[in-house]
């Protein structure tokens, strides 16, 4: 084989892009203070493997376990709890390869993994101890074995694409949304064929979804005698928050119930302070590919439009409490419309290298392929840039910088999130107050020192502390720290 032989540039390139996607899934993993998700997560999965199951009824069991494992073996640490999450993100994107590859070509499937392991929302979910990474890990793994499945009818794909299945739905329950794609799919209008309807197809697939079903319940077998109590748990949860919303800031306008646009403008404009925004030349990829799956309408764009259209509808349009990471589902049919896409671009323009409108103007086919290139070159050093330049801040900076001052019987009050304070703060130390359950409790008048979270300013503007701490700037201290605020009450004036 010659040394510049196309099977050993392959390889070179193959290498270099996992490569980089276990760069950004992994490098400086811990940087970043924790989420208030990630503490709940990571203390839920610990006391599961203790045998205690009181805490955090309201999601299933599985992705808690297995950040409870990880702190177990590693010890506990911001890096031990992030974990595995960041392995099930670099996870996905070899799914994403190896389903890319099946339905274009090898370079298609790099390019896949590229917009994956770009992506703002996949790396700021795969970075963090919460449920999602794991959880569309699983929905993709099965994703895939059920395309394989439709296109072999293979008895043991089905099964495959059941037991992955369960597994993303003992995660968080929300992989249900995968049932009523698949059989839209098969019953989709003037694209699927009769012998999909037959009984021996779909008597594979209610197999496969039983087995997804008894899976989902396995889950919960430590339980079994408080299964009853838990489903209502979890269904009040919802309810609660179906009524209640969730509060974020959408173009500047404070929303608890968010419009059914929101998913799109975040899409466009970012979350800050949690995300960058996507390069602009990924918006407009990821646009293009889309038109094109609608005006091709071959039988692989029917099933990635389905995958993409009925999560994001049922995102926007039903559920009044919207939070970006949740729109982490449609990252994998996105990076495969685009796979898709730049492959029908490709095959376009070998083509076209054949006509004489090329050998007559002397004018290389490849050249057209430069924007897309650039269009992920410039995506793959945006988000690099971000994830090295990452470093202690919010919570961890301000505990850091407050562990070493604070005196044994003195306290502190949150305008924020109690529990992050606590993880890093250790529980000798007394929180009087802070954010729970969509509100503020405590008295943080008699707090020693005070935190302010902008984030939470930025959602609860019109709380009175916020006009305490402007009227009672002679009684404080205050630095500026990792993002937060950081008060001090001038206790040698007080006496």
């Amino acid at each position: 084989m010659r040394p510049n032989s196309q099977r050993i540039i392959l390889a070179v390139l193959i290498s270099l892009t996992f490569a980089y996607s276990f760069f950004n899934f992994f490098f400086n993993l811990e940087a970043e203070s924790f989420y208030c998700d990630e503490v709940v997560y990571s203390l839920s999965g610990l006391e599961y493997l203790q045998g205690d199951f009181t805490r955090n009824w309201e999601h299933p069991f599985l992705g808690k376990y297995l950040m409870g494992l990880s702190l177990r073996l590693l010890g506990k640490s911001d890096f031990s709890a992030r974990l595995p999450s960041a392995l099930f993100g670099f996870l996905t994107g070899i799914v994403i390869y190896f389903f890319a590859k099946e339905i274009t070509n090898r370079w298609c499937g790099l390019a896949a993994v590229c917009l994956w392991s770009t992506s703002p929302i996949v790396l700021w979910v795969s970075r963090r101890a919460i449920l999602d990474a794991p959880f569309v890990f699983f929905f993709t793994l099965s994703w895939y074995l059920f395309w394989r499945f439709f296109q072999t009818k293979s008895t043991g794909h089905a099964l495959l694409g059941g037991i992955a299945l369960g597994l993303a739905v003992a995660t968080k329950i929300v992989g249900v949304v995968l049932v009523p794609i698949l059989f839209l799919y098969l019953v989709f209008p003037g694209i699927r064929d009769k012998s999909f309807l037959r009984p021996a197809v779909l008597s594979k697939l209610i197999l496969a979804l039983s087995i997804a079903a008894l899976l989902f319940l396995l889950i919960y077998v430590p339980v079994l005698d408080r299964l009853g109590s838990i489903f209502g748990v979890m269904s009040e949860h919802w309810q609660w928050e179906q009524s209640t919303g969730h509060r974020e800031v959408v173009n500047g306008v404070i929303y608890d119930k968010q419009p059914w646009w929101t998913y799109l403008y975040w899409y466009w404009r970012g979350y800050p302070p949690y995300l960058l925004n996507y390069t602009p030349g990924v918006l407009i990829l990821l646009g293009l590919a889309m038109a094109f799956a609608l005006l091709r309408g071959d039988d692989i764009d029917v099933f990635l439009l389905l995958s993409f259209l009925l999560p994001f509808c049922y995102l926007s349009f039903y559920l009044s409490f919207k939070m970006f990471r949740y729109a982490d589902i449609l990252e994998p049919p996105l990076a495969m419309l685009a796979a898709s896409f730049i492959s029908a671009v490709g095959s376009f323009l070998r083509r076209r290298s054949e006509t004489r409108f090329f050998s007559k103007n002397l004018v290389s086919p490849g050249i057209a392929i430069i924007p897309l290139a650039a269009v992920l070159i410039l995506a793959m050093i945006h988000s690099t840039w971000d994830i090295q330049a990452q470093e202690e801040n919010r919570y961890k900076a301000t505990a850091h910088h407050l562990s070493p001052r604070i005196k044994e019987e003195e306290n502190i009050f949150v305008w924020g999130y109690t529990n992050v304070m606590s993880w890093y703060m250790g529980e000798e130390n007394e929180i009087v107050g802070g954010f729970n359950s969509n509100s503020f409790s405590g008295n943080y008048l008699e707090a020693d020192y005070i935190v302010v979270d902008p984030l939470m300013v930025s959602k609860w503007p019109d709380d009175p502390l916020r006009a305490y701490l402007e009227d009672s700037q002679a009684a404080y201290t205050e630095d500026a720290v990792g993002g937060f605020s950081l008060y001090a009450r001038r206790l040698a004036e007080n006496q």
